[in-house]
């Protein structure tokens, strides 16, 4: 009986996020309240590797962090001195995905180059930005990724200016 409502249960969440990651890769178009220049200012840390051992620099201070959302969903911008680069906004969940809490609405990715404070040791840098559009302020994390592994650089809070 518990071996038959652990498959129940189990096939249940299988479809509940298949149905959740296949509801966000449909076709969409930028909402309009995402487009246009959000700013902010984050405390940045970043992560490389030195003989093979993971690393944790911070910046002394908080790092201005501006993006540009195009309707087409591409994204401009900086962080400090790096440039965010071939990057685009997309949906990140359905509205299943939503009622149950995963994921956030939408995600940035793409790729954070130059240094963003003066000992930054990593000059090009692979990114994914989940967040979430709440109150008109936009809120989440900016992570960098390693292969399948992200580590956390910076919250993100970003106001939007006209």
């Amino acid at each position: 009986m518990i071996n038959r409502l652990t498959y129940s249960v189990t096939t249940l969440l299988l479809i509940a996020i298949t149905y959740c990651l296949f509801a966000a890769c449909t076709n969409w178009t930028v909402p309009e309240s995402l487009i246009g220049k959000w700013e902010g200012k984050d405390k940045v840390t970043v992560r490389t590797k030195v003989n093979g051992e993971f690393v944790f620099i911070k910046a002394q201070d908080s790092i201005p962090f501006v993006i540009n959302i195009q309707s087409d969903g591409t994204v401009k911008g900086n962080l400090g001195g790096a440039e965010f680069k071939n990057c685009k906004v997309s949906k990140n969940r359905g509205e299943l995905g939503k009622k149950l809490n995963l994921a956030t609405d939408f995600v940035i990715k793409g790729d954070l180059t130059g240094k963003i404070f003066e000992n930054d040791p990593e000059v090009i840098k692979k990114i994914s930005m989940p967040f979430d559009n709440k109150n008109g302020n936009l809120k989440g994390s900016l992570f960098q990724m390693f292969g399948l592994d992200l580590y956390p650089v910076a919250d993100v809070n970003l106001y939007k200016k006209n």
